[in-house]
């Protein structure tokens, strides 16, 4: 069987995506879902919405990054204990 074919039957009919590249190994296409190597199975929305996620992520590190240093400025900030944290 020529290689290019052995690439096309693996990723089409067996869901792998490591013939595609190696970073891929163990990475699968489980009808419409992406599974990781872990078993974590993803749609493609779940997929396209990563950059918002992070943008919310990064969002709200800055918002609160900017009430600790009001909270700074204003002598109101009290450091808290491992135990209050939790």
């Amino acid at each position: 069987m020529r290689a290019w074919l052995r690439v096309l039957v693996r990723v089409c009919l067996e869901g792998e995506l490591e013939p595609l590249s190696r970073h891929w190994a163990e990475w699968s296409i489980r009808g419409q879902h992406l599974v990781s190597p872990e078993g974590w199975a993803f749609t493609p929305g779940e997929v396209r919405s990563i950059l918002f996620m992070r943008a919310q992520v990064a969002a709200y590190q800055a918002e609160r990054r900017t009430h600790l240093q009001a909270d700074w400025i204003d002598q109101r900030y009290v450091e808290l204990d491992q135990a209050d944290a939790a």
